[in-house]
């Protein structure tokens, strides 16, 4: 991710729920889902929209960096981290050109 992006993560069943398979270390990927953003007050407008719907399961929304992310996803390899997340910013580059 070479420009400036903001990372945001909703929580499938809380945050201590995993996913996957383990990898080669054990490690399993947290059930959430990450989203990419352009800008901190759109990533915080969506995070603060989460917080109000909210469930007794714990499904949440939550800023983070990607470092953060990188450990939610502990189940993935560094490259598919990295391949998924240029996915999700290319994505988020086309949405915005065409609005």
């Amino acid at each position: 991710m070479n420009t400036k992006t903001f990372l945001g993560v909703e929580f499938w069943s809380g945050r201590s729920t995993t996913t996957g398979q383990p990898n080669a270390h054990g490690r399993m990927s947290t059930a959430c889902d990450l989203a990419v953003f352009s800008s901190k007050s759109e990533r915080d407008a969506w995070v603060d929209e989460g917080k109000t719907t909210v469930d007794m399961r714990g499904n949440c929304r939550e800023a983070v960096t990607k470092k953060e992310a990188r450990k939610l996803k502990a189940g993935w390899s560094q490259a598919d981290f990295d391949q998924h997340l240029e996915m999700m910013l290319d994505a988020h580059r086309l949405l915005d050109e065409q609005s």
